[in-house]
């Protein structure tokens, strides 16, 4: 079984748990998951059959971490030396938040995938404490913060050639 079965059996029975959704309903989404090649937690919330609040709120609390509002994001991105991208960050819906010190504070659309703290960790240099974010709040913020002109495109250092 890869991570991303695990997340998602990981996910559906929280939300059966939580009482967040029926049977019927974790069946009729899983159907659509299979179908599209969708994340679960977006299919979830796309077809309306669970809000974003009430699913990030019962990922944090089972996870035992706090909740990121909108209030809480930077006003300015949080950058390293290397990066993120935007294009990581949004590909990882994660956001980092604030750093210090001691460790960055990232906020994660799904906290059950261990990569993109991982990730944020090594670019970092330092540890990630991670929150829960609802996807709506953590794109918003990408938007403002990560807005590109119009007509440009992101650079992709993954495709360049050093002499």
């Amino acid at each position: 079984m890869d991570l991303r079965q695990s997340d998602t059996r990981v996910l559906a029975q929280l939300v059966l748990d939580r009482g967040l959704a029926t049977s019927e309903t974790m069946t009729r989404a899983c159907l659509v998951q299979s179908e599209t090649g969708e994340r679960l937690d977006v299919v979830l919330t796309r077809l309306g059959l669970i809000s974003e609040q009430a699913l990030a709120a019962a990922m944090a609390e089972a996870l035992g971490l706090p909740m990121a509002a909108p209030a809480d994001f930077p006003a300015r991105p949080v950058t390293a030396e290397r990066g993120p991208t935007a294009r990581f960050l949004r590909d990882a819906r994660a956001l980092p938040l604030k750093l210090t010190e001691t460790g960055l504070d990232a906020a994660f659309v799904d906290p059950f995938d261990p990569y993109p703290a991982e990730a944020l960790a090594l670019l970092f240099d330092r540890p990630v404490r991670p929150v829960v974010a609802k996807a709506s709040d953590v794109e918003a913020a990408l938007d403002r913060l990560y807005a590109l002109p119009d007509g440009a495109a992101e650079v992709s250092y993954t495709h360049l050639t050093l002499p």
